[in-house]
């Protein structure tokens, strides 16, 4: 599962963040007043199942960082590892979506003036 909610000037994050230990993180990013998020970037990969004789594979974003139109990246959270991604980096993004099981799947953004990324 992760929240985030997206109050003026700040990017709450609460969800699980460590693949290994289902521990919930809160992690507050405070941005100063004329920043904000303009793009998001992250690493993925392939999580296969513990289960001899399963087929089902699922994808789980492993890591986070949001960039702001000051250049600023705040961190990568999460435990990294695997294939990198991001977002363009055109607009003030204003809203996040995704899907979440026992981890995070997939994330995505809304940009002011645009829909969202990557569509639905």
């Amino acid at each position: 599962m992760l929240l985030i909610p997206f109050r003026s000037n700040t990017v709450v994050v609460v969800g699980l963040l460590d693949m290994e230990v289902e521990r919930v993180k809160k992690i507050e990013i405070q941005m100063q007043a004329r920043e904000y998020v303009t793009k998001i970037a992250g690493t993925y990969m392939i999580k296969i199942p513990p289960i001899p004789g399963t087929i089902r594979h699922e994808i789980v974003i492993t890591s986070l960082t949001f960039i702001t139109n000051c250049g600023k990246a705040y961190c990568p959270y999460g435990p990294g590892g695997g294939v990198p991604f991001e977002s363009s980096d055109h607009g003030k993004v204003v809203g996040f979506f995704g899907r979440s099981g026992e981890h995070l799947n997939q994330i995505g953004i809304y940009k002011e003036g645009h829909g969202p990324f990557p569509p639905k």
